[in-house]
């Protein structure tokens, strides 16, 4: 015959963790069947997402946002991190990023105020939210000029013999 049982972590109060169940089967003429060892993982509870990042930026500046003190108890080293960025516009765009410890280096080009959402997803596909925004400051444009041939940018003065030919360049910079 067959025999099924149920664990219900809830019922029987269990804690997030890995839980190991021994068992035996005794039939009605007393035989015990040989010990079978069932594992249990066990996650109750949905992960908390913690973000740390500066409140304002320069344009242009790599700043770095801290996820990485999201927590899922006893299973926090299985965290998913997703990043959204909602820029001043209203765009969204999802950050390309190699770090998977909830680490995110991004450069905001644009001034405004820019919303950065971490969603943490546990191993179960529980998710947890935190968002918060980063003032991006309008950095003013450098504006320069040379002189075509020459490495000199910005002289205060230029002396030129009456004919010559003077090809001018602009020196423009501008975070963004």
């Amino acid at each position: 015959n067959i025999a099924s049982f149920t664990l219900n972590a809830t019922d029987m109060g269990l804690d997030d963790g890995v839980w190991s169940f021994t068992y035996s089967y005794q039939d009605t003429f007393l035989r015990q069947s040989p010990s079978i060892e069932v594992t249990v993982y066990v996650d109750r509870n949905a992960p908390v997402s913690s973000m740390i990042t500066p409140g304002e930026s320069n344009e242009g500046d790599t700043i770095l946002i801290d996820g990485s003190g999201s927590s899922d108890g006893v299973w926090t080293d299985n965290l998913q991190y997703v990043w959204y960025v909602t820029k001043p516009d209203g765009s969204v765009f999802v950050p390309t990023t190699s770090e998977d410890n909830g680490i995110l280096e991004i450069m905001l080009n644009e001034s405004g105020l820019h919303t950065i959402r971490l969603d943490v997803i546990d191993w179960v596909g529980r998710m947890n939210s935190s968002t918060t925004q980063i003032k991006v400051i309008n950095s003013v444009p450098v504006l320069g000029m040379g002189i075509e041939g020459t490495d000199v940018i910005d002289p205060n003065s230029w002396k030129f013999t009456l004919g010559d030919n003077i090809s001018l360049k602009p020196n423009i910079t501008d975070s963004g």
